[in-house]
Parts: structure tokens; C-alpha cells; sequence
């Protein structure tokens, strides 16, 4: 009780989110999908469990809320934090903590190219995001959740350059083969009209 619970839906989000874990002083429990590696280095305020699941004949959907239910009921933790936001897990763990009344949590992790359905009209309390230029445009698809300007968690190294870095999305789910072309397109065109620079392709 009193907590702040941490879901963690991958291990690309464990990644991301332990130096912040590590630097909380207070107690953090993560809850864990069965894909996320718990074998990790974490203080000793932290302790990280499976998420558990109530009964698994149910629709996903369901399965999740009844499940989110059962254990937000039985931790009552203070505070919920999520990374991105933009997931259904997470969406319904943040539906389920405000029936209860825990505070959940947002935390920016990346920008979507554009605001598709699952980035807009957030049921998160508050949404930590990297600075005040990003919170209109956050608000303006969000209005029932309060944005607020943490900064970047974490240090940046200042590096100048010459290098541009493309981040190109395969075409499935949010893009298609018509805008993985045009990316292609935009990439070559800027290779050749600055030949100077060094040009990177990184996966998004």
C-alpha cells in the first residue's frame, strides 16, 4: 500500500524506464508482462512481480481489466506510472486506476509522426512530457489530462555534426507502401543534394 506502481509492457521499456526507477527514493513495485526480463539490477526499494492474470478463458480485452482490477484493488498503490501511454494495456490499467482513484501517470517516451486514435483522448490524471512546446499539441487531442514539462529524463551528449538521421518505420501498421516510398524517396533526394553530410537510416 502506498507504492507507486510501474507497468512495464516490454523490455524495451524496462530499459528505458530503470535509471528513472533507480533514482526514485521510495518503494516501486513493477508489474511485469511475462515477456519482460525481471532478472535485472534494481535497488532494494524496488521489486518487480509477473503480471498475473485472473482468468484466462476471457476476451483479452476483458481479461485485462478484470486482472488490472484485482490487483490494483489488492495493492492499492498510491500512484501508477506508464511509459508512451499509447498501448490498450495501459489505456485500460488507466481506466481501471481512476475508478479506484489512483493518480496515474504518463511519462513521454517518443513523438508519433502524426496523433493516430491511441494518442488521443488519454484518460491519464497527468502526462509528463519533454517541454512546453509539446503540450499544446498533446492538449489539443487530450483535454481531459493535464500536461507537464519534466525536460528529457535523461543526459544528452552534445555532438555537432554533419550527420542527419532518418528514422524509417517498415510498412505495416501505421504506414503503408505508398509512405515507406515516399521516406525512401526523401532519404535519397537528401543524400544527393548534401553529399557533405553523413546520412543515417535507423530503425523507428
Amino acid at each position: 500500500q502506498g507504492n507507486l506502481l510501474v507497468y512495464v509492457y516490454n523490455n524495451r521499456q524496462l530499459n528505458y524506464l530503470l535509471p528513472l526507477v533507480n533514482r526514485l527514493n521510495r518503494p516501486i513495485l513493477l508489474l511485469c508482462e511475462s515477456c519482460v526480463d525481471e532478472e535485472v539490477e534494481v535497488n532494494d526499494n524496488v521489486t518487480a512481480i509477473e503480471m498475473p492474470f485472473t482468468d484466462s478463458n476471457l476476451p483479452e480485452l476483458q481479461r485485462y481489466y478484470v486482472s488490472f482490477h484485482a490487483v490494483l484493488e489488492a495493492l492499492q498503490p498510491e500512484g501508477m506510472l506508464v511509459l508512451e501511454g499509447c498501448h490498450y494495456q495501459e489505456q485500460i490499467l488507466a481506466i481501471v486506476a481512476q475508478k479506484l482513484g489512483i493518480t496515474d501517470i504518463g511519462l513521454q517516451q517518443g513523438w508519433p509522426s502524426f496523433m493516430h486514435t491511441m494518442f488521443r483522448r488519454f484518460s491519464y490524471s497527468y502526462y509528463l512530457t519533454w517541454g512546453n512546446e509539446l503540450n499544446g499539441h498533446w492538449q489539443k487531442y487530450n483535454p481531459d489530462t493535464r500536461f507537464i514539462s519534466t525536460g528529457y529524463l535523461y543526459e544528452v551528449q552534445r555532438k555537432c555534426g554533419k550527420a542527419v538521421t532518418f528514422f524509417l518505420q517498415s510498412p505495416r501498421f501505421l504506414s503503408d507502401d505508398h509512405y515507406f516510398k515516399q521516406m525512401v524517396s526523401l532519404i535519397e533526394e537528401t543524400a544527393e543534394r548534401y553529399p557533405n553530410k553523413e546520412i543515417g537510416v535507423r530503425e523507428h
